[in-house]
């Protein structure tokens, strides 16, 4: 015998799945040095230990959250040797 969830039960199952943020694009970093700086700036590492790989929505997050980060760590770099920062418009800051 199949069971079927009820209508509503059903919506509420199924609202749970939209929740996942729309990740923020990695940086391009073409400096080796900033580059390499970047990676491992205290914010980056600070960001990676919220990592929990058994949830989904929390991965994606925390590699949003890295990306952001880490386009910020290379920027301070470049600014800090007096190197050009890629031009542009300056993206979108989530609210929480």
């Amino acid at each position: 015998m199949k069971r079927f969830l009820p209508a509503p039960m059903l919506a509420f199952a199924l609202a749970g799945c939209t929740g996942l943020v729309p990740i923020t694009a990695p940086p391009v970093m073409t400096d080796d040095q900033c580059r390499a700086e970047a990676t491992s700036s205290r914010d980056v590492r600070i960001v990676s230990r919220e990592a929990n790989f058994e949830n989904y929505a929390n991965m994606r997050q925390v590699q949003s959250d890295r990306n952001v980060a880490l386009r910020e760590a290379y920027d301070n770099c470049l600014r800090a040797h007096g190197r050009p920062v890629g031009g542009g418009v300056e993206p979108v800051r989530r609210i929480d």
